[in-house]
C-alpha cells in the first residue's frame, strides 16, 4: 500500500503524470499561474515543510484535472490512481 500523500504532493503529482504545467492548470481554472505556484512552491511553504492546501483549493485543482474529492471508510483499499491523504 502507498504512503499518505499531502495535498500539494497530489496536485503536483497529477499534474507531473497529466502534463499540466501551473498556466495550463491555472487557466483551466480561473487563476493566474502565479496563484497555481505559490500554492504549490511557494518557498514559505517549503520552509514550514508544508504539504496542506485549503479543501476548496485542492478540489478546484483536482477538478480542472478532471479528479475529484471523495470521503471513503478507512478501511477501504486503494485502488491504482487513488491517493489517500495525510
Amino acid at each position: 500500500m502507498a504512503e499518505p500523500k499531502g495535498a500539494v504532493e497530489v496536485v503536483v503529482d497529477l499534474m507531473e503524470k497529466n502534463g499540466y504545467t501551473p498556466a495550463v492548470l491555472g487557466k483551466r481554472i480561473g487563476v493566474k499561474n502565479t496563484a497555481i505556484w505559490d500554492r504549490l512552491y511557494n518557498s514559505e511553504k517549503k520552509k514550514r515543510n508544508s504539504t496542506d492546501l485549503k479543501v476548496s483549493n485542492l478540489a478546484a485543482m483536482l477538478r480542472g484535472m478532471d479528479y475529484k474529492v471523495i470521503a471513503v471508510p478507512h478501511d477501504k483499499k486503494l485502488s491504482a490512481g487513488e491517493y489517500e491523504l495525510k
